[in-house]
């Protein structure tokens, strides 16, 4: 290619505006990016208990969260990643009845919810970072969501009626 040519090129280019993503769709691209790279070093390392054992995949998976050491937006993302890993894998291996993995998905759920939310992540994004059914995996989210804040509800119910039974609301 010729001198004039891209020359050409360049001053049409120039014309039609910028190429590149705006800074704030690159930065929520980052963002995701992070999550999702977590979430394979997690799956990576901690892949291989999710069938098998599900305390030491969640010793795994808490390791991992451990070596993330500060709180910045980045570790956070990190550690969001991780999180979210964790709950997918102990949530598929409860699928199969591995034992322990109910708990370790209802543990790490509110964890990774917590964290997506004050990073204002959205489901459709955090959910793209591990592959599989977005649909199904949120609507089990969902779900969980809600039973654990049944669960919430009729402990804190069952510690009223314990103490005096003259607890209102609940």
């Amino acid at each position: 290619m010729n001198l004039l040519h891209s020359l050409t090129i360049l001053a049409l280019l120039a014309s039609t505006g910028p190429v590149i993503a705006a800074p704030a769709a690159h930065g929520t691209t980052t963002a995701i990016s992070v999550v999702a790279k977590a979430a394979a070093e997690a799956r990576k390392r901690c892949h291989e208990f999710m069938h098998e054992d599900a305390d030491e995949y969640t010793a795994c998976i808490d390791t991992l969260v451990a070596e993330v050491k500060t709180r910045a937006a980045p570790a956070e993302r990190r550690r969001l990643g991780i999180l979210y890993f964790g709950w997918v894998g102990a949530n598929n291996s409860a699928r199969i009845a591995l034992p322990g993995a109910d708990a370790a998905a209802q543990r790490y759920l509110p964890r990774f919810r917590h964290l997506q939310e004050s990073l204002h992540i959205a489901d459709a994004d955090l959910c793209g970072t591990i592959e599989g059914n977005c649909t199904t995996r949120m609507a089990q989210v969902r779900e969980q969501e809600s039973a654990q804040s049944s669960a919430v509800r009729k402990a804190a119910q069952r510690a009223c009626n314990k103490r005096d039974g003259k607890c209102t609301g609940g």
